[in-house]
């Protein structure tokens, strides 16, 4: 956790110097004394005064935060399984009494508070041993300790043959400049419309020779909209040991709670009019660029069943609706990206007609082998249990938009230590 190390070491000084031109006779004598909890009961201290007594109650210590040239945060805090929930709440009270922001200190406050926070909320929930695991508050987040927190125990042999996706000869087309959504069998060289958009000829108007010549020649002059070919999903890969203990609950509102933390700090960057290029700034935003990762790191590029689920989980159609025009299609770019193991366009369509990114429409084996449908909530049971486990997250995969999700949770052990 080195990143915090140089944190605002000038802003503090700036901090301390201000707390002690706004501190009553009383208030500087407690604070003097180290009566932090005198401060905080006080009905005479000023809400800045409290805020610090809360911050040092917390177990922070300026001096200490600003001398040390080899830091460990979690000393400096006493940071302990039994501990760490009170310090969260005491860095929580502070950041709520700076939250006017009314003065520079006051600013401070907020920012370094409310990084003291998502640093003990952190700490508490990923760095807590593991039930004897791995060592417990000692700044370095492992994998072991991810696995517990989220209960996914992840599979070391997912992402392969598991996942099965096969390909069809039917693409999905649209021509510009018309709204008749079309599916090429091209196998037989027959085109359907496709009425309600769901990849399936089945009940659809064949279209007879003349207007299939007439369908082609408008591709040609017209261009198309987009091209989708149909693959149907067979069987979908858990990537967890046993999802049933996927700890849904713990996982969402940890990632809740670091939104409100990361929001917070950024208001308070904003605030302070800080220098992005300044060390400690690009530190943090190290920091929390380790938490918001997009999800990419080699735990998940060699284990790829779980982002290709959160990709299936974020994008596939979970009911039945009338029109499926707009539903059930990934990138092919995306997939291939994810380490999808399988095959499309072995006719080389999209490049054929200029297609840059090949749609890929998925169609779900139903549930006892009923044919293919174009929902998965009667799948066959694998992937019907696996998306129900995943549409419980939030799956939008994204590096720095603010938020955290599974994945990123997931990748932050490895991509801390790679800080350290």
């Amino acid at each position: 956790m080195k990143p915090i190390i140089f944190l605002f070491s000038v802003l503090l000084i700036l901090l301390l110097a201000a707390c002690a031109n706004e501190q009553t006779d009383t208030c500087e004598t407690d604070r003097i004394n180290g009566d932090w909890q005198k401060i905080v009961d006080s009905e005479s201290c000023t809400s800045t005064e409290k805020a610090e007594a809360y911050m040092a109650l917390g177990g922070f210590n300026y001096f200490d935060f600003i001398l040390s040239e080899d830091l460990n945060l979690v000393d400096l805090l006493g940071m302990t399984i039994d501990n760490w929930g009170r310090k969260k709440g005491y860095f929580d009270a502070a950041m709520g009494l700076a939250s006017s922001m009314s003065s520079g200190t006051q600013k401070t406050i907020y920012l370094l508070s409310s990084f003291l926070a998502l640093y003990t909320h952190m700490e508490g929930n990923l760095d807590n041993g593991a039930d004897g695991n791995a060592t417990a508050f000692d700044g370095v987040v492992e994998s072991t300790e991810t696995d517990s927190f989220t209960g996914s125990g992840l599979a070391s042999d997912s992402g392969g043959s598991e996942t099965r996706l096969d390909p069809t000869d039917y693409y999905q087309f649209k021509i510009n400049n018309n709204s008749q959504t079309y599916l090429w069998d091209t196998a037989t060289d027959t085109i359907y419309e496709d009425s309600n958009g769901d990849g399936d000829s089945t009940g659809e108007v064949l279209l007879n020779s003349t207007q299939k010549n007439i369908v082609k020649a408008n591709i040609l002059i017209e261009g198309l909209q987009y091209l989708n070919q149909v693959v149907f999903m067979r069987s979908l890969a858990d990537p967890f040991t046993n999802s049933g203990n996927v700890n849904v609950a713990g996982v969402n509102e940890f990632a809740s709670t670091i939104l409100v933390y990361i929001s917070n700090i950024q208001t308070a960057l904003d605030a302070l009019q800080a220098d992005p290029s300044d060390d400690a700034i690009v530190r943090i935003e190290e920091f929390r660029s380790d938490l918001d990762n997009g999800g990419q790191c080699e735990t998940l590029e060699n284990n790829p069943a779980l982002l290709l689920v959160q990709y299936f989980a974020e994008n596939l159609q979970e009911v039945a609706i009338s029109d499926y025009s707009n539903a059930n299609v990934l990138s092919f770019l995306e997939l291939a990206r994810l380490g999808a193991d399988a095959s499309f366009d072995s006719r080389g369509f999209a490049d054929l007609y200029g297609i840059a990114d090949l749609g890929i429409k998925i169609r779900f084996l139903g549930y006892n082998s009923v044919g293919y449908i174009p929902y998965w909530l009667d799948s066959t049971s694998d992937v019907k249990y696996t998306l129900e486990i995943f549409k419980q997250f939030d799956n939008t995969v994204e590096k720095d938009d603010g938020k955290v999700v599974l994945s990123e949770i997931i990748c932050s052990s490895e991509l801390m230590a790679d800080n350290e």
